[in-house]
């Protein structure tokens, strides 16, 4: 059943706030995944992570009414959103980040607003206003100098490379995909909690198969460490931060919400620099007050 609700400002501005939190909390997730990636191979660590999700969100879910009041319909459609917004997008950017740069692949992990704010009229009927679609350009400036990409660079690439790059770019678009209809479960089942519970078993199941391939079947022998960022990626931010991420896309319009997205490559950077020691250039400095302003501009709109 469709759920009609009047958002007020406060509420609004309160989504706004957890958006902000749970993009930083996604980009700080990369060195959580680096040390991960040092202990298992990497579509195994992804199903690994989607498989303590998935249990994490069941273990709430299944004392609750609103699963067992699930129509079968709603479950498929949830499960199929997970293989796209869990699978295509962790599994595709996985493969694709192994064949391009890690700037090629933060830059075009980063244009996931770009798709939602085209999804997003289409299949939300939401209104793009000027201003949020300047906010989101000026964002994409400052990504790119936050990583310090030169356009020189694209006169040296190889086709792996390339490939690599298109398939970094598919993730974003299919995360666009997985947040548009999200956003319309969300609304339709009124439950950011059963969507991002039941989405993960789908993401799960898919990357099952890969996952054994790529090892060969052959079972891990992992560290406490390494079982240690399984359960941070796999509770903290995939678990928390997609409820959060549901909870205030009820609130605000995926556009909006869209451009948090580009504080991920900043609060990545920011903590290698506190954490390894990564000295932060000025064009860093440069590239973060833009997205700040971009925000800023959107947030206010």
């Amino acid at each position: 059943m469709k759920v009609e609700r009047v958002v007020q400002p406060r509420m609004a501005r309160w989504a706004l706030v957890v958006l902000l939190l749970v993009n930083v909390e996604w980009g700080g997730s990369m060195p959580a995944t680096k040390v991960g990636l040092t202990e298992f191979s990497p579509l195994l660590l992804a199903w690994l992570r989607l498989a303590v999700s998935a249990l994490f969100f069941l273990a709430i879910l299944a004392p609750r009414p609103e699963l067992r009041a699930l129509r079968h319909r709603d479950l498929l459609r949830l499960i199929g959103l997970g293989v796209i917004g869990y699978g295509g997008t962790i599994g595709l950017q996985t493969i694709g980040t192994g064949g391009t740069t890690a700037a090629h692949a933060a830059v075009l992990g980063s244009a996931g607003p770009f798709f939602i704010a085209v999804l997003a009229p289409v299949v939300l009927a939401e209104h793009l206003s000027r201003r949020t679609l300047a906010g989101l350009v000026i964002a994409m400036v400052g990504v790119v100098l936050v990583l310090g990409v030169d356009p020189r660079d694209l006169a040296h690439l190889d086709l792996g490379q390339v490939a690599g790059d298109l398939l970094v770019l598919a993730s974003s678009a299919c995360f666009a995909v997985f947040a548009v209809l999200g956003k319309r479960a969300t609304k339709n089942l009124a439950s950011p909690l059963l969507v991002s519970g039941v989405s993960t078993v789908g993401g799960a199941v898919v990357l099952a198969l890969p996952a054994w391939w790529e090892t060969g079947g052959q079972p891990p022998h992992p560290g406490l460490l390494g079982w240690a960022m399984v359960g941070y990626l796999g509770i903290i931010v995939t678990g928390v931060g997609m409820l959060g991420w549901f909870w205030a896309l009820r609130l605000v319009p995926a556009s909006r919400a869209a451009a948090f997205l580009f504080v991920q490559p900043l609060s990545g950077i920011a903590l290698a620099a506190v954490l390894l020691g990564d000295r932060l250039s000025p064009t860093f400095l440069l590239g973060t007050a833009l997205v700040l302003g971009a925000l800023y501009l959107i947030g206010d709109s």
